[in-house]
Order: C-alpha cells, then structure tokens, then sequence
C-alpha cells in the first residue's frame, strides 16, 4: 500500500479535526458533569479556582471551534470533489445544520448580556436545562452519530 504525499495531508487534518471534536465535546462533558457540580457544592472561597479553569475552558473551546471550521472547510471541499451520493449530502447538511447551532450557542454564551446562572422565565426556563452545555454535549453526541453514518454512506 502506497501513501503519497497528499494523502498523508489528508489524514493528518482528518485527524486533527477528530481531535477538535472531541476536545469540545468531551470538555463539555466534563465541565456539565464534574465542572458546574462540584461548583455549585462550593463555597465561595473557591470561586477563583472555577473561574481558571472556566478560562482553560474557554480557551480549549476557542481552538476547537477554529481548528473546526479550517479542518471541516477543508475536508468539505475534499470530499465534495469525489464521487459522493444523495443521501451522503442530506447526512452532510444535517451535520452542517447541527454545526452552526453549536457555532451560535457558544457565541451566544459568550455575549456580555447572557447569563447561564440566570433564572429565565417562561417557555425558555422550562426548557433551560435543554440549552448551554447540554445542548452542546446533545449535538456533539448526534455530530459524531452522524459523521459514522456518513462514513458508511
């Protein structure tokens, strides 16, 4: 089996782009489920500590979301020059969809006026659990569900 240059490329930034997956959305999982519970058990002498690692976080979020968008253009524009089917572009475009969701959410939480601890009111604080990091971690879960699929198709 022979391995040229260009595809040596390929997997690399394939490989990368899995990284940056699975850094956002396992971080996210950690922070949901380890991060936030024992924050809330805390007392506030801790604070400082929560708010370093909400900035590690945030920072490894940062990357992951570039590393994503460069890798995912370029593997897109990879593939979309091979031979790929019908139902491959509507798993393709439901994954974009979802990815754009995701994009929003995170810039969402990182606007000046949005507060995660904040109690909403209405349909939205019914529904609140739903959003944040159990959003991200939902769509993370269906985003890899889906890239296994394709993978098949």
């Amino acid at each position: 089996m022979e391995i040229d240059f260009i595809n040596l490329i390929v997997i690399f930034i394939k490989w990368l782009h899995s990284v940056a997956a699975m850094s956002w959305v396992g971080g996210s999982i950690f922070f949901a489920f380890i991060i936030r519970p024992v924050q809330m058990n805390m007392k506030q002498e801790y604070s400082i500590v929560f708010r370093n690692i909400s900035i590690i976080y945030r920072d490894l979020v940062d990357i992951s979301v570039i590393g994503l968008i460069l890798t995912g253009i370029f593997l897109m524009f990879t593939k979309l020059s091979e031979n790929i089917t019908n139902d491959w572009i509507i798993v393709f475009s439901i994954k974009l969809f979802i990815s754009i969701i995701m994009f929003y959410l995170i810039w969402r939480f990182r606007q000046e006026d949005f507060s995660y601890s904040s109690q909403a009111k209405g349909l939205y604080g019914k529904l609140s659990f739903l959003l944040g990091y159990n959003a991200i971690i939902f769509f993370g879960v269906i985003i890899f569900l889906l890239t296994s699929i394709m993978s098949e198709l």
